[in-house]
């Protein structure tokens, strides 16, 4: 039989909790035993939250960081790339040569396990600047 993620919740508990797991079988026997719990975290998908590139000149690729992830990942992309970016939903990497200056807010990839665990990253940015410089914040003075 093969291997799966049990689908139990038990709230509260912590690595070495132990619980007492009742089963009844068809014929209404009732047995008991304790069982220690494992706690296995959830997937975790993170990119970078900004990333500036140059348009018009190949980029360094964003990879994302997968934590916790039980056998490979399939990647999916909400939200629309700058042009001439691509996603891959086989290592969750965007990469490419963007052929126009803008900035795209927030894109979110959803990982998925092989066990079904889906993951969504936090809200990430890629901004697409002209020459190269990072881009300046003005700080405005009030009116005397």
């Amino acid at each position: 039989m093969p291997s799966r993620r049990p689908n139990a919740t038990v709230p509260g508990a912590e690595a070495g909790t132990s619980v007492d797991l009742e089963v009844t079988d068809s014929t209404n026997r009732v047995t008991s035993e304790p069982q220690v719990i494992e706690v296995l975290p959830v997937l975790r998908v993170t990119y970078p939250t900004t990333t500036y590139t140059v348009v018009n000149k190949a980029m360094n690729a964003i990879v994302p960081v997968t934590d916790y992830a039980f056998g490979s990942v399939a990647y999916e992309l909400s939200g629309t790339l700058p042009q001439g970016m691509s996603f891959d939903p086989a290592n969750g990497q965007i990469t490419g040569i963007p052929t126009e200056q803008v900035r795209v807010e927030g894109l979110v990839v959803h990982g998925e396990d092989s066990w079904g665990d889906r993951q969504s990253s936090s809200p990430f940015l890629i901004e697409v600047v002209d020459n190269g410089l990072m881009p300046e914040i003005a700080v405005a003075s009030p009116d005397p």
